[in-house]
């Protein structure tokens, strides 16, 4: 994508558009790492819901077109756009859920009913996008403690599980329902 597009058009669109749409229930959004992978929490949380929830829509963004074919051909019940393209600016607004692991560009607007969870455990990330998150990930007492002391985050937005990526077996998938069904 080139720079002008990039820099001007797509926040351009997405901003005049927004607030035009209230996103639907049952449309989740997944972007891994920037549309530059298909893995991690994001892939663990997408498989599960897929499985446990097949009538809901999910959506992945990729910067790679050929990722874009091979996740239409393993998944064709699913859509999948191109990372900064018009589509995706259609999907940030339709999407109820969005579930990422990077920090958010500025201009990745999230409405009032949209819930975001973050699963990156990279604190950086989290203190960039802490006050656009409506949860987050962390492993144990003292993490959520860390997270709340020095980094201001609420208690409510903390889900204390393992993360989905390390399947050990205590992942908290009751309180991951609950929040990906609101």
């Amino acid at each position: 994508m080139n720079s002008i597009k990039e820099k001007l058009l797509f926040p351009i669109i997405y901003l005049f558009k927004m607030g035009a749409t209230i996103p639907h229930m049952n449309y989740y959004l997944f972007i891994d790492d920037k549309g530059n992978s298909f893995n991690g929490n994001q892939k663990i949380i997408f498989e599960y819901m897929l499985q446990k929830y097949p009538m809901r829509k999910y959506v992945w963004a990729f910067k790679d077109k050929k990722q874009i074919i091979a996740f239409k051909e393993k998944y064709p019940q699913c859509h999948a756009v191109k990372y900064n393209s018009i589509r995706l600016c259609f999907y940030l607004q339709k999407s109820r859920y969005w579930i990422f692991n990077f920090v958010t560009p500025n201009y990745f607007k999230i409405s009032k009913y949209t819930f975001y969870l973050q699963t990156s455990d990279d604190l950086n990330i989290i203190d960039e996008d802490k006050d656009k998150l409506d949860y987050l990930f962390t492993k144990d007492e003292e993490s959520k403690n860390k997270l709340i002391e020095e980094y201001k985050i609420k208690e409510k937005k903390i889900i204390i599980s393992d993360y989905p990526i390390n399947e050990q077996g205590n992942v908290n998938w009751e309180e991951i329902d609950k929040i990906l069904c609101q």
